[in-house]
């Protein structure tokens, strides 16, 4: 067996499987599915394997006085698994300081 030379870089993040892309409201794997609005295209997603089945996806570091709704509507949603708990989803928008945060909260 070939020996490979650890690198470690000046950053370290966990890597998680990350889900197709709600792109507003829109599955990017799925796509459009029927008729009902567009911001809710997503929960019509068969369970296929491709990524988990959910009702409404609410960004984790968006303030809660956010409707979520309109976030997905006017968003690209990044979906990931959670690196220190894998019964859990971490859902990410495309907001600036959203993703200041969620990148802060995992880099070492």
């Amino acid at each position: 067996m070939e020996k490979v030379i650890e690198r470690r870089g000046t950053k370290s993040e966990p890597y998680v499987r990350r889900y197709p892309q709600v792109i507003g409201g829109v599955c990017e794997h799925h796509g459009v599915i029927n008729s009902e609005a567009k911001q809710f295209q997503y929960t019509l997603c068969p369970n296929d394997g491709v990524h988990p089945v959910w009702n409404q996806l609410h960004c984790s570091y968006c303030d809660a006085t956010k409707d979520p709704n309109d976030v997905i509507y006017h968003s690209t949603i990044n979906i990931y698994d959670s690196p220190t708990n894998p019964n859990e989803l971490i859902v990410v928008c495309d907001n600036f300081t959203c993703v200041q945060k969620h990148q802060a909260r995992f880099q070492r």
